[in-house]
């Protein structure tokens, strides 16, 4: 072998390795996952509840009214919240005063609203070292001077909550006979998602009364969100279904298992359709116009194993950047999102057997034409 000889032979070994380089960068590029570094946080939010030792009071019937709104500031990322306003008729055997509590996370800083037969009611604050028959209390094993708390409803029904102040505990002064109790406060929904679109829900949790029969009558009115569409609920039972409202009346089942409702944004037309046709359909439609074009210039002479590799590859980076293209023009930005079609690259072998069957029928097709 001549030294000209070698040098042409090395210096398409060199080329041959800066592009697999290239293809290995690129790749790495285009499958570059993002983390989920976010802790999803759940709010806790229930309906009014007493002590399990407290007799002679009976909450009967509950009205619960639901109006999602966007909630705009610095303060505010997750801007998706729901005003609750709920009201109570509760029966006393006789006059006297009762104790009442319920969850609404962050209700310190909400400032909860609670009126008794129309007069207002201030909410009392837990004592840490005080101890409550609704609340349990576990020291961490990691951590002793770290406290994890839970809302005791019945004897097997508890609720882990994140701090004592997502508890709302007051004493009100019942008369005989029916009483009417009020209470509003707001609700961040809860977020998360790994898709196209954020999972905002609302989780509400009814407590169980020890007599099963016991149960109060609630109804559930929403009005629906400006953005946002309802898409699952746990309530079957429909009373209305209005143009802007819903109208719930909830079932045994329904308290048993808790109520919970989840929305999703709402989407325009463009965005339902690259929702629908998803990465790897756009990218088979951009795929395929360049597999036709290939084809054509194919004509003037005989494919390579980069020809049989490179168009699956192609089609591999049009997919996840077609990934991205989606999400960022829905703009929703899911806080666990992450790329869902990398493993689209373990299938290249595969895909370039596939198509180099193409370009081998697509050769003796040329052939027979000419």
């Amino acid at each position: 072998m001549t030294s000209d000889e070698r040098l042409m032979r090395n210096s398409k070994l060199k080329i041959q390795n800066l592009k697999l380089i290239f293809l290995c960068l690129l790749l790495v590029s285009c499958t570059s996952m993002p983390l989920c570094y976010q802790l999803l946080e759940h709010g806790n939010f229930s309906a009014l509840s007493m002590p399990q030792e407290q007799e002679g009071y009976q909450i009967e019937e509950e009205e619960l009214q639901i109006q999602p709104f966007d909630k705009q500031g610095e303060d505010y990322p997750d801007n998706q919240y729901a005003e609750l306003s709920a009201r109570y008729k509760v029966q006393a055997e006789q006059a006297g005063r009762a104790v009442f509590f319920f969850m609404a996370s962050d209700s310190a800083q909400q400032k909860v609203r609670i009126r008794v037969n129309g007069g207002q009611v201030t909410p009392t604050p837990l004592d840490p070292a005080k101890a409550y028959s609704f609340l349990l209390r576990e020291g961490s094993s990691m951590d002793s001077s770290r406290v994890y708390y839970s809302v005791k409803f019945a004897e097997h029904y508890t609720v882990p909550i994140r701090e004592l102040n997502d508890v709302v505990y007051f004493q009100a002064n019942l008369k005989k006979g029916e009483n009417s109790i009020e209470t509003q406060y707001e609700a961040a929904l809860d977020r998360s998602g790994r898709g196209f679109l954020n999972d905002f829900s609302l989780h509400y949790h009814i407590p169980e009364p020890k007599d099963a029969n016991n149960y109060p009558h609630i109804t559930v009115t929403m009005k629906r969100a400006n953005g946002l569409q309802l898409i699952h609920t746990s309530m079957k039972k429909c009373l209305d279904k209005g143009e802007d409202t819903y109208l719930w009346r909830a079932t045994h089942k329904d308290m048993e298992q808790g109520l919970y409702w989840y929305f999703n944004k709402r989407l325009t037309p463009t965005e339902q359709f690259l929702l629908d046709i998803g990465p790897i359909g756009l990218g088979l439609v951009l795929i395929s116009i360049v597999i036709v074009v290939h084809l054509y210039y194919l004509h003037q002479r005989n494919y390579t194993f980069w020809d049989v590799v490179g168009i699956p590859f192609l089609f591999c980076v049009l997919c996840n950047w077609m990934e991205r293209f989606i999400r960022d023009f829905i703009g929703d930005h899911p806080p666990c999102a992450r790329q869902d079609n990398i493993w689209l690259f373990l299938f290249l072998p595969l895909m370039s057997l596939v198509y180099w069957a193409i370009l081998e029928i697509a050769k003796q097709v040329s052939r027979r034409m000419k």
